[in-house]
């Protein structure tokens, strides 16, 4: 029995290796797979108990030091610690993605030494803590950052590692898509994000719950570049290299390296790497021409490797080099001025084109076809599959001469990263004098590019006017294209060709299903047609539901695009022409309108199966938390409409939420009570035991220490917010408590139900006043800023009260029937009401008198909030939202979207979004302007 409960543990301990190391199942298998094993190992030893047989290990085992019994209790227990910890790490996995450097980069130690050093102390977090390297183009500041990430010292210093490339051009949904693709990397699941600050927030997330994680950030140019990547991350470190250091912040400024001109034996190293030994003399010249700048070394280097005569050796061919350098560079090379490079570069790549001049040996003039190079983007891999095609369609070049010349561009060093047979890369100083040289025919090359590009798709689709290129067709690994064709399309002129592709949903659904929201956002903003504007707008307001998950199939992609486009009017030409060209089985497929475009519409929030009774917003305003009927809660993020956490835990309908000052942790009530949860990971840390019955609402203390929660027993309830422990019962209400509000200063609340309302003493639970004056049930209340007066609503009108005394200011007489919630202004001058009569009013509050009538719902009007400005309020009810003037009670905005009543509204702290819930099961987020 030992030997079979010893055996059922290792099993159990195998499981749990896999389970960590291989990714299976969280917690569940886990947890089983130990207590498996506890269960044997406790009928081993239970049995043997029984039977009063001494344990004892077979003779084959009788080495072990061990007794049997202690031994499979070490194994369980070593089984159920190992269980519990067999869920992988939240956050970002081990992984180390650079670029790796080229054949011959050369070692700068001294400052590979002074960075490395800077990176061990950057473990803070903070976005001061970022390590800059700073110097014009071509000086191997890339080249430094990859070999540093070829370090093992550096690597030990991390979790994991990244690295993007930024470039001079990328702005806008191109910088989100990179980050995205960060995000995928470090996580396995790619997200859908549009805007580059709404995706670095995202990536913060990420690494904030994560260990030190290595980020290389490659050529920035701007600060509005780099500031995505500075979001949150506190123990990230962020490797920047540029060549304007006004791009870093402060700190990374103050301890950026320099990284110009080689020390002079490193580069003679480079100069002379693969060439016999060459002159004093001439090898000075060369070194004073090139100015020891890497770029330049590298390009003489290639040029002299490519010329070498072994019979004349490296001297007459370093003099030969130095004679043109000296003929067609500037007099006195100087790597401050500008014009001076821009000479010394114009120079050297010269002198390497001439050796690509046609000869009888070779007829290709490789010298027009590496100038054709100019027209590719910047930073990107150019894939080999594509220059055959172009350069096959312009030169009549086979696919070996092709593969020839590219091998020569990368001897002569006049291509970077040359992988044989898959892609290359222009250096961006190389880039920028190609085209200055061909400006006036970019336009021309943008075109062969586009005809050769052609070329790639099947051979039955060649396009006509009658029928638009199939550009949805490229192959899978044309990469290049899948990213650049429009970019290229409008810069060859094909404007019409771009609205029309853009406007055919396969594009869409083509660049969704690789790519994500943000590629096609990118591509959908390069043309002013109008119907395009609103498709793009629409798939940036739902990319939270449009990114594929992973493992999903051939048509996710198509069903949903379909969906989220579904009843859009202007939307409805583009969405049945795209229907007719998808399987029968999606075009039969049964829909409903789940939008209504609106251009305030930012995100819609899905997936519930009950209405959405209530939202709170952060106090950062990066994440809401949203209560449904369906018994879940959830918190989402603000920019992306992503789910992070549902919280399970309820039975019944979830009414009511509230966040805690600092963020950390929030609270839900609803029919079976109320629950505290860390906001950060969705955990559990208290159920509030107590209320017999419902909690209907909650409100937290100013300093967060405790909260306040109201319920259909009669009774409103003071918890301690740390510990979950009930500090006071305050009883007096006879029937249902429906709402509560806490005093500013956090030493009173008020609590009001269906017979009147109470202010109480938070410190002792004492009632402090009884508010009599309304006939009925006293459904919601709010406390003034600077807590001297208070406000009720109820079935028989609203009543100011004065908070100190609990006497009568005000009674607000305008509403026909009931007044259903309140909301007071920041500057305490003017209150609304919303109530049963399909209006909302403003109400001056030092007086009481009614300033405007908001006339606009059709049925009960049921929440309201006003901005942090004051200068507008937003109104939910039974047909819809309305955004308002405050100054003037004018209507400024209607907000369409949602199928149902909309039930209740917050707004972000800053002002500028807000978000809404309703009973058709979703939540909106919405510009607020």
């Amino acid at each position: 029995m030992l030997l079979l409960a010893t055996a059922v543990v290792a099993a159990g301990l195998g499981a749990v290796w896999l389970m960590r190391h291989r990714g299976w199942p969280r917690y569940g298998p886990a947890l089983l797979a130990g207590g498996i094993t506890l269960v044997a190992g406790l009928a081993a030893i239970s049995i043997n108990a029984a039977t009063a047989s001494p344990p004892a290990w077979p003779s084959w085992l009788a080495w072990v030091p061990v007794p049997p019994v202690a031994a499979v209790v070490l194994l369980i227990g070593l089984d159920v610690v190992l269980a519990a910890t067999a869920a992988p790490r939240r956050g970002v996995r081990r992984v180390w993605s650079m670029e790796r450097p080229e054949e011959g980069d050369l070692a700068r130690t001294a400052l590979s030494d002074q960075i490395r050093t800077q990176l061990a102390e950057a473990d803070g977090g903070t976005v001061g803590l970022t390590t800059g390297l700073v110097g014009a183009g071509g000086f191997g500041k890339t080249t430094l950052a990859r070999l540093l990430c070829t370090d093992r010292r550096v690597r030990r210093l991390f979790r994991a590692g990244v690295w993007v490339t930024v470039g001079e051009d990328v702005k806008g949904a191109d910088l989100a898509n990179k980050i995205n693709d960060l995000c995928e990397v470090l996580t396995g699941i790619r997200p859908g994000y549009t805007d580059p600050d709404r995706a670095g927030q995202h990536l913060g997330q990420l690494l904030d719950r994560s260990g030190r994680v290595l980020i290389v950030i490659d050529d920035v140019w701007r600060a509005e570049q780099l500031r995505p990547f500075l979001h949150a991350g506190r123990r990230a470190t962020r490797l920047v290299t540029t060549r304007r250091p006004d791009v870093l912040p402060p700190s990374a400024r103050a301890r950026g390296v320099r990284v110009d001109e080689l020390e002079s034996a490193q580069a003679r190293s480079i100069l002379a790497a693969g060439l016999p030994p060459i002159g004093g003399p001439e090898m000075a010249r060369l070194l004073r021409l090139t100015g020891r700048w890497p770029l330049l070394l590298r390009l003489a280097n290639g040029h002299l490797r490519d010329v070498l005569d072994p019979e004349l050796g490296a001297d007459i061919a370093a003099a030969r080099l130095a004679d043109v350098l000296e003929q067609e560079g500037p007099d006195t090379l100087s790597l401050t001025d500008e014009a001076s490079r821009d000479k010394a570069v114009a120079a050297s790549i010269n002198a390497s084109l001439r050796l690509l001049a046609p000869t009888d040996d070779d007829p290709v003039d490789g010298r027009q076809l590496y100038m054709q190079l100019a027209v590719f983007a910047e930073d990107s891999d150019i894939d080999i599959s594509l220059l055959r095609a172009l350069w096959g369609a312009s030169s009549g070049l086979s696919v070996g001469q092709v593969d020839r010349l590219c091998r020569r561009l990368a001897g002569l060093s006049l291509v970077a990263d040359y992988q044989s047979g898959r892609s290359l890369r222009l250096h961006d100083v190389i880039r920028a004098h190609l085209r200055t040289v061909t400006r006036r025919d970019l336009p021309t090359l943008h075109a062969g590019l586009i005809g050769a590009a052609r070329g790639l798709l099947p051979a039955t689709d060649g396009g006509s006017e009658a029928e638009p290129v199939l550009w949805w067709l490229l192959p899978d690994d044309a990469g290049y294209l899948w990213q650049h064709l429009c970019e290229h399309l409008d810069a060859a002129g094909h404007a019409d060709e771009v609205a029309a592709l853009l406007g055919d949903l396969r594009w869409a659904e083509a660049r969704l299903r690789r790519d994500g929201p943000a590629a096609i956002d990118g591509d959908l903003g390069r043309t002013s047609d109008p119907t395009v504007a609103i498709l793009r707008r629409v798939i940036s307001q739902n990319a939270n539901v449009l990114t594929p998950p992973p493992g999903s199939d051939r048509w996710w992609a198509a069903d949903h695009l379909v969906q989220r486009l579904w009843g859009i009017p202007e939307l409805a030409h583009i969405v049945d022409t795209y229907l007719n060209t998808l399987p029968q089985f999606l075009r039969d497929k049964p829909r409903t309108s789940v939008n209504t475009y609106d251009p305030a519409l930012r995100r819609t929030l899905t997936g519930h199966t009950g209405g959405v009774s209530s939202c709170a917003i952060a106090p950062d305003g990066t994440w809401l938390a949203i209560t449904v009927r369906d018994g879940t809660a959830g918190i989402w993020d603000s920019a992306t409409g992503a789910l992070r956490h549902t919280l399970i835990g309820h039975n019944g309908w979830v009414l009511s939420c509230a966040i805690a000052p600092d963020g950390t942790w929030l609270i839900t009530t609803g029919s079976s009570g109320a629950r505290i949860w860390d906001s950060a990971t969705g955990a559990l840390r208290h159920i509030l035991t107590g209320h017999n019955g419902g909690v209907l609402s909650c409100a937290i203390a100013p300093d967060g220490t405790w909260l306040a929660t109201t319920g259909y027993d009669g009774t409103a309830r003071i918890w301690d917010s740390a510990t979950g422990a009930l500090r006071h019962t305050l009883i007096g209400h006879n029937g249902w408590v429906l709402s509560c509000a806490i005093a500013p200063d956090g030493t009173w609340l008020i609590t009001t139900g269906s017979n009147g309302a109470r202010i109480w003493d938070s410190a002792t639970g004492a009632l402090r006043h009884t508010l009599t004056g309304h006939n009925g049930g006293v459904l919601s209340c709010a406390i003034a800023p600077d807590g001297t007066w208070l406000i009720t609503t109820g079935s028989s009108g609203a009543r100011i009260w004065d908070s100190a005394t609990g006497a009568l200011r005000h009674i607000l007489t305008g509403h026909n029937g009931g007044v259903v919630s309140c909301a007071i202004a920041p500057d305490r001058t003017w209150l609304a009401t919303t109530g049963y009569d399909g209006t909302a009013r403003i109400w001056d509050s030092a007086t009481g008198a009614l300033r405007h009538t908001l006339i606009g719902h059709n049925g009960w009007v049921l929440s309201c909030a006003i901005a942090p400005d004051g200068t507008w309020l937003i109104t939910t009810g039974s047909n819809g939202a309305r955004i308002w003037d405050s100054a003037t009670g004018a209507l400024r905005h209607t907000l369409t979207g949602h199928n149902g009543g909309v039930l209740s509204c917050a707004i972000a702290p800053d002002g500028t979004w807000l978000a809404t819930t309703s009973l058709d099961g979703t939540a909106g987020i919405w510009d607020a302007q």
